[in-house]
């Protein structure tokens, strides 16, 4: 199957616990950070990057915005559960960086503010 190609090819493959029909993703950072990996790129789509940050398991956002609007789109997070602003996870602000047309905002939640 995919998994024996995949161990075939020389990549290690990693099975982790399931935490309500979705990868552990504390067991996955753990494993991660057991073989040195301090730094997880995460684009996987609005479900997973919603499931990073409700488990706040997020230090820092990049983002980037083009001058363009789309109306309706893809979602760039899953449903956080927040109902009022008070409630959304806050940013804080480190850079803003123009790259021609667009802009460039990275920014560290509460998890990197420390």
């Amino acid at each position: 199957g995919r998994i024996q190609a995949l161990e075939a090819s020389g990549a290690t493959v990693l099975r982790f616990p399931r935490r309500a029909g979705r990868i552990d993703l504390f067991a996955l950072l753990a494993a991660l950070f057991e073989r040195g990996v301090l730094i997880v790129l995460v684009e996987g789509g609005a479900a997973l990057a919603g499931s990073f940050v409700r488990d706040r398991l997020v230090d820092r956002v990049i983002g980037y915005h083009a001058p363009a609007l789309l109306g309706a789109g893809p979602p760039v997070l899953g449903d956080l559960g927040v109902t009022t602003l008070r409630e959304a996870a806050r940013l804080t602000v480190c850079d803003v960086t123009r790259l021609g047309p667009d802009v460039r905002i990275i920014a560290t939640t509460d998890a990197g503010n420390g």
